[in-house]
């Protein structure tokens, strides 16, 4: 039986334990990708910026179709699940947050959301300080702490 957890007197949502589960599945890959013992920062997986990282959710997107389609003929799957997929195109979709706020790690500040030169021609709307925003949240989700 699973041990539930409360959002004050409320059972927490399904969805916000996978947003959990999320985070914490993007701190372990984090120790792979960026490991301290690599020169490469999290911002050198998006040599096209903001493209790029679109590029990695709809490769997670298709690859959901691609298993589906497979499920619904009858055939086999070999590795990565569906909640897998979507995991993954979930944390894909929060580094996209970051990036138009422009707090990815090794992100270049003098780049547009297209990891371009900012210049005097460049649109205000691509500059990644632009995107941030307040904290309007009273108190922060916490969501590593919880078990």
């Amino acid at each position: 039986m699973n041990e539930s957890t409360y959002v004050g007197d409320q059972p927490e949502k399904e969805s916000l334990k996978v947003l959990r589960e999320c985070a914490e599945v993007q701190i372990a890959k984090s120790n792979d990708y960026q490991n301290p013992s690599s020169r490469i920062v999290q911002a050198d997986h998006y040599p096209r910026g903001i493209s790029t990282l679109v590029d990695a959710c709809h490769g997670k997107v298709l690859r959901m179709y691609s298993v589906l389609e497979t499920m619904e003929n009858g055939g086999k799957i070999n590795f990565e699940s569906l909640e897998d997929s979507a995991k993954d195109c979930i944390n894909y979709c929060s580094f996209f947050v970051a990036w138009l706020r422009g707090k990815i790690p090794g992100q270049n500040p003098n780049n547009d959301i297209f990891n371009r030169r900012i210049t005097n021609s460049t649109n205000p709307a691509l500059i990644p300080l632009n995107f941030q925003r307040p904290q309007s949240v009273s108190e922060p989700l916490l969501l590593i702490e919880k078990k």
